[in-house]
């Protein structure tokens, strides 16, 4: 239903959607030097999909279904920690209705979402694999590196070859951080504009997220850390 109902948006639903529709069209027809602020690789992944059903609700409704599919996956993993169902409706609430305005931001998104469980496997080459396939839709997955910082905390626990793997990512992180900061100088405008229009929302959910941080790490159920 989350696929259907993204996919089969018209193009006045969304911010960006109409732009989505003329670009496909014009990626349909080969016109790559018509399509602007989108990365080559994406172009290419808009242009097979519009000559498998030249149709964009079918692009957007595969772009859709790797997102909500991976997030919906994810959450899946921490069923036994979290009700499925209520972690379901959280992501719906506060995030489906922001994937109908950014959609390759948002299935970049949930192709690094999902990869966090190899992340937290220790599994760093496939992990690093899914980010590259992620900023094939969109640069910004690249930021995904910055999660192995987390990892240095489990160094005691590697053994030598999970050492080498680590220190050998380390070293390439530069070459990633410039990467993103390349990518992030596009949006340069907005982040030094004088006056900020943030809605309610963003509130809510800065609070949403320290309540949850809080009742992560601080309270106990039956004398027991979460």
């Amino acid at each position: 239903m989350l696929t259907l109902i993204a996919g089969l948006r018209a193009p006045n639903v969304g911010l960006d959607t109409q732009s989505y529709y003329a670009n496909f069209q014009f990626l349909s027809a080969g016109q790559f030097g018509q399509v602007y602020g989108m990365e080559e690789s994406f172009k290419y992944i808009g242009y097979v999909l519009m000559k498998i059903w030249n149709n964009p609700n079918f692009v957007f409704g595969v772009l859709a279904f790797i997102t909500h599919g991976l997030i919906i996956r994810r959450l899946w993993d921490f069923r036994g920690i979290a009700s499925f169902a209520c972690m379901v409706a959280c992501y719906y609430m506060g995030f489906y209705h922001m994937s109908l305005n950014v959609t390759r931001q948002f299935v970049a998104i949930g192709i690094v979402f999902y990869a966090t469980r190899y992340l937290i496997q220790s599994r760093y080459l496939v992990y690093i694999a899914y980010l590259l396939i992620a900023s094939l839709f969109h640069q910004s997955a690249l930021i995904g590196v910055m999660l192995f910082v987390c990892e240095l905390f489990k160094w005691n626990t590697f053994s030598s070859g999970k050492r080498a793997t680590f220190l050998t990512i380390i070293v390439a992180m530069p070459v990633a951080v410039y990467a993103i900061l390349q990518s992030l100088l596009k949006y340069e405008k907005y982040l030094l504009e004088g006056a900020s229009q943030m809605g309610i929302m963003v509130y809510i959910k800065a609070l949403f997220l320290i309540v949850t941080v809080f009742l992560f790490f601080v309270v106990k159920v039956d004398g027991e850390e979460l």
